[in-house]
């Protein structure tokens, strides 16, 4: 297998850098936390069929605090990326997961030119949207889903890549980083 840094050797090193931003309204996802904990002691000390239930109700916490945490940060994430924009003349490429926060930055970001990209995206707008953002240089922003965007498109116009939110699977977040990490970044 031929890895990237062996072929593409021209290519910069990513930089990455962690940015830790201030959230209130934890009270529900503390409460999921706290059913969370409970589960994971007592799951072992129950009896097949409760473990099972108790399995399924993991998950569904799991899942639903994602859902908050999302819900919970999506407006400072979205006032963070609009400082950005404001401070510094560059494109960025903005990943998110749900809906609720793809909305915010878009609703946030609205005086600044950008593409979005989406499940409900149509094929054959995908592209024409990427071209719109390489070529124009009005366009700053590209808001994207990282399951619909996250594969498969160059976005070389940037080389700042932003993720409102992590995903379950690290190679899914080095796929999206990797749409501007390409030949002619």
């Amino acid at each position: 297998r031929r890895l990237k840094r062996d072929v593409l050797t021209q290519l910069p090193p990513k930089t990455r850098r962690e940015i830790q931003l201030q959230v209130n309204g934890l009270g529900h996802i503390k409460s999921l936390r706290r059913q969370l904990t409970f589960i994971n002691k007592t799951i072992h000390s129950s009896n097949e069929e409760e473990q099972k239930k108790k399995h399924f109700e993991r998950k569904r916490i799991i899942s639903e605090m994602f859902r908050e945490t999302a819900k919970v940060k999506a407006k400072n994430v979205a006032k963070w990326l609009m400082d950005r924009l404001e401070a510094y003349d560059e494109k960025i490429v903005f990943f998110g997961y749900h809906q609720v926060m793809l909305d915010m930055v878009e609703t946030l970001c609205s005086n600044v030119e950008k593409i979005r990209i989406d499940g409900s995206t149509s094929t054959e707008n995908r592209q024409a949207y990427v071209n719109r953002f390489q070529d124009d240089p009005k366009v700053r922003l590209a808001v994207l889903s990282l399951m619909a965007a996250g594969t498969g498109l160059t976005l070389t116009a940037s080389s700042t890549v932003v993720f409102g939110e992590m995903y379950w699977v690290p190679g899914v977040i080095l796929q999206a980083e990797d749409r501007c990490h390409r030949i002619s970044q």
